[in-house]
């Protein structure tokens, strides 16, 4: 069953409501939105949000994450805070672009990426006592074709932020964003 849930439903017990909702729930497992799962689920969200798509566009069992105007998207994030400890360092931001595996009859056939886009999502603050993931303005977006991924970087598994800056990728704020991505949906 593909149900969209509101938050605003309550766990049951015997068919009778209990004191508890399901956005109880998800606020008791996404209250630290600088955690990188946390992080890196939001920002799928914010790119769904930025395309206007109700969740439908979400495609959690491809190896990609979204569709829109038919193109498959996957959705990278990345931080300078990691965490809110005070004294944790600041890190360098670095994406995971490994391709996935390609199985045929439980054999290995290739390794690829199967989205024709990445949208590489950069939570750009350096300072803990002001960085919300909430404030759309701190986040930087920069949209590149899969095809430059494989043509410079193959296999690798990971790509710092210079150097994804250096395959001249299209910066987007999430102002932007939408309509970067619908120019790359016009030209493919």
């Amino acid at each position: 069953m593909n149900r969209l849930y509101t938050g605003n439903e309550h766990f049951t017990f015997d068919e009778m409501p209990t004191n508890r909702l399901l956005s109880d729930f998800l606020s008791w497992i996404s209250l630290d939105l600088m955690n990188t799962a946390t992080r890196s689920i939001l920002a799928e969200y914010i790119v769904s949000a930025a395309l206007d798509l109700d969740g439908a566009g979400q495609k959690s069992n491809e190896p990609f994450k979204t569709m829109f105007d038919g193109v498959s998207i996957e959705i990278k994030s990345s931080a300078y805070i990691q965490t809110m400890q005070e004294d944790a360092p600041l890190t360098s931001p670095i994406f995971g672009i490994a391709p996935t595996y390609v199985w045929n009859d439980n054999e290995i056939v290739k390794r690829e990426r199967k989205s024709q886009l990445y949208v590489f999502c950069l939570l750009d603050c350096l300072n803990r006592a002001t960085v919300d993931p909430l404030r759309l303005e701190q986040w930087k977006f920069y949209v590149l074709p899969t095809s430059v991924l494989n043509e410079h970087c193959g296999d690798q598994k990971t790509l710092t932020l210079n150097a994804l800056k250096s395959l001249n990728p299209t910066e987007a704020t999430y102002e932007t964003l939408k309509q970067a991505i619908t120019d790359y949906a016009e030209r493919k």
